[in-house]
């Protein structure tokens, strides 16, 4: 889907996919080496999972406490795409220092 929205996307997925044919395609033996590795990732994934949903709910409560959308925050951050303030709520980009800045004032 983002590779739809934003072609520098467009590269990794292809990388992806290339990785996952050659290491996981249905035809080559899963060893169990593979599901070692494939389990440290998940491990090391999960939590910066769990941390990202956490600070969506947060800054969503806030807005909505504040009685803000998420197109005001972008305003207030100085974003002109649209699609970044999602971008950076659901962990696809980082927040700058400056956002940062910006947020903690209010």
């Amino acid at each position: 889907e983002l590779s739809k929205q934003d072609p520098k996307y467009k590269d990794l997925r292809i990388q992806l996919r290339d990785y996952e044919s050659e290491n996981w395609s249905s035809d080559s033996e899963i060893l169990n080496e593979k599901i070692k590795e494939s389990d440290l990732a998940e491990k090391i994934v999960d939590p910066e999972r769990k941390f990202i949903c956490e600070r969506r709910e947060l800054i969503r409560n806030k807005l909505k406490a504040l009685n803000l959308t998420q197109q005001n925050l972008g305003k207030i951050l100085g974003h002109k795409n649209k699609s970044n303030i999602s971008e950076l709520m659901n962990g696809i980009n980082p927040f700058t220092l400056k956002d940062l800045i910006v947020i903690n004032e209010n």
